[in-house]
This record gives structure tokens, C-alpha cells and sequence, in this order.
């Protein structure tokens, strides 16, 4: 009976790290190539996006509504106009919500997204397009303060938007 069960959780971690992986090429969900038709969320190719109203379009978005009810994820932006890279905004993603806050690293959150902040105004255009681009030219990264087998159970709701990160 041991042996039954030992081989079960052997398999059942085996099935979690390929899954894993296929979600996460190299342990890295921003591994920079697009596969497949990703799904996009609503887009209004009229809009654009700035500091000003971006809590506004991101909590409109599908992939936000979607999120798990307990989920927490930072998004922070940066550039490098004084060739060193400079934070601008952030922002508290759950649920449905977006919230700009002022950056504190004891933040309780699963995942922090850190993306240029010259894709802001592209995002009106279609926030996967616009996640996949950022990725492509390097200017996308995160970091997951969960470990893997949390996140599969807590985001595998989430695999719709797979593509929009790779």
C-alpha cells in the first residue's frame, strides 16, 4: 500500500512539473515566443491608455476579472530616461480591481510584473499584443513569491492567457 501511494505522489509531481513547464518554458513565463492564437480580453482600438485612466482600462480587462478571488500581483512600471532604470507607477491587481499604490516590497503578492512604461499608450490596442511585445524587446520580468505548485492550483483557472506570456 506504501508503495502504491508513493508511486502516486511520484506521479502526481511528475504531472505537475510537466504541466508546469509547458505553462512556463524555462521557468519563465516570459520566455519571449508566441504560440498559438492567444486571447487578447477586451480591446478598444480607440483608446488610449496613460497614467491617467490604465486602473481604469486594466480592470476592464477579462484576464483581470478572471483572476482567482484571492489572487495579488504588483505591476510596476519603469523607464530609463537617466540611463539607469527609474520606477514610475505601481499597482495592486486582484479581482476585477486595480489600484494604484505607492510601491512597498513587503507587499503581500504571489507575482510582481515589471514592464517598461512606454507600452502604456499601446495597451489600448490589445493588452496580450501588448504584453507580447514588451516581452519580445526584453522589456517585460517577474517574479513569483509563491511556489509552483501553489500557483498551478491558484492560477490553472488562468491557462486561457498562457499565450498572452509567452
Amino acid at each position: 500500500m506504501r508503495k502504491v501511494l508513493l508511486i502516486l505522489a511520484i506521479i502526481l509531481t511528475i504531472s505537475i512539473l510537466i504541466l508546469f513547464s509547458i505553462i512556463f518554458p524555462k521557468i519563465n513565463v516570459f520566455a519571449g515566443k508566441s504560440v498559438g492564437k492567444a486571447v487578447s480580453g477586451s480591446q478598444d482600438p480607440g483608446m488610449i491608455v496613460s497614467n491617467e485612466n490604465i486602473e481604469r482600462f486594466l480592470s476592464s480587462q477579462e484576464v483581470i476579472k478572471e483572476l482567482p478571488k484571492n489572487s495579488a500581483i504588483t505591476l510596476r512600471f519603469y523607464n530609463f530616461n537617466s540611463g539607469e532604470r527609474e520606477w514610475e507607477e505601481s499597482y495592486l491587481i486582484k479581482k476585477g480591481s486595480v489600484e494604484r499604490i505607492t510601491y512597498n516590497s513587503n507587499i503581500e503578492k504571489d507575482i510582481e510584473i515589471i514592464m517598461h512604461s512606454r507600452y502604456i499608450s499601446e495597451m489600448g490596442k490589445g493588452l496580450c499584443p501588448t504584453i507580447q511585445k514588451a516581452n519580445k524587446n526584453g522589456d517585460l520580468g517577474y517574479e513569483s513569491y509563491i511556489g509552483e505548485a501553489e500557483f498551478l492550483i491558484k492560477y490553472g483557472s488562468m491557462l486561457n492567457y498562457k499565450d498572452c506570456f509567452k
